[in-house]
């Protein structure tokens, strides 16, 4: 019944003071469906190797749709809401799950992020046939969401915003 609902994946952590800093920036932009912030990633195999993620900010659903996953799930705190309207996560993905149902979430949310580290990421290292399996779960979650916008007539301005960067 909470109003905010917060994720930690099992392999992350999070930093001190987390939710006192995202409950704090919710408090002062009400407007915000989802709220996520940056972290520390790392190898686990070199630690001392550090980096601060994400390189780049998506601020809405175009830059969801039209970049790489920029949303760690460990560093989101969302409304309640987000999640009565815009479902759960899609059990059919076996990965970018994270990614769909956030581009689900920012099509009817506004979404914001804070700007200091509030986690952090120990990656594992990934072979190829890992990515592979990635690319196409990703690829069939930007359908699920771009595909219904497209037959509705409403993807046209993301497309025609992205050519216009190119």
């Amino acid at each position: 019944k909470a109003p905010l609902i917060a994720f930690l994946d099992a392999d992350d952590l999070w930093m001190p003071r987390k939710l006192e800093r995202q409950l704090d920036y919710f408090n002062r932009h009400p407007h915000l469906g989802l709220l996520y912030a940056r972290l520390w990633s790392y190898d686990i195999e070199h630690p001392e190797q550090r980096r601060l993620d994400p390189p780049a900010v998506a601020r809405t659903f175009a830059d969801l749709l039209n970049g790489p996953n920029r949303v760690t799930t460990s560093t989101v705190v969302a409304r309640r809401e987000c999640f009565q309207v815009a479902g759960l996560f899609n059990p059919a993905l076996r990965a970018s799950e994270d990614h769909e149902l956030w581009l689900r979430i920012a099509r009817r949310f506004a979404i914001g992020f804070l700007d200091e580290p509030v986690a952090a990421y120990r990656r594992n290292t990934v072979g190829f046939v890992c990515q592979s399996f990635n690319l196409v779960s990703h690829l069939t979650a930007l359908e699920n969401v771009a595909l219904p916008l497209r037959l509705a007539g409403r993807l046209g301005y993301f497309e025609r915003r992205r050519k216009a960067k190119e």
